[in-house]
């Protein structure tokens, strides 16, 4: 199962039910809140460049990588 929401997409194995709905906001509120989508434990951030966000999840591992295109802010 991929969970997409424009420009970032996760690759989720095993999960029974979507881990965000695409287009509620619920993806970039977790990460805001420094929260796991897949556990909701917290997340560390390990890169911070201007196009490219690293987060990698202190319980489960998940790693999520945020990169914006060109016309993002």
């Amino acid at each position: 199962m991929v969970a997409s929401n424009g420009h970032r997409a996760i690759l989720v194995a095993g999960q029974e039910r979507p881990m965000i709905d695409e287009g509620d906001g619920s993806f970039e509120r977790l990460l805001r809140n420094h929260q796991c989508p897949r556990c909701r434990s917290a997340i560390k951030l390990l890169r911070d460049d201007v196009h490219k966000r690293e987060y990698a999840c202190t319980v489960c591992n998940l790693k999520i990588i945020d990169v914006k295109g060109d016309t993002e802010g």
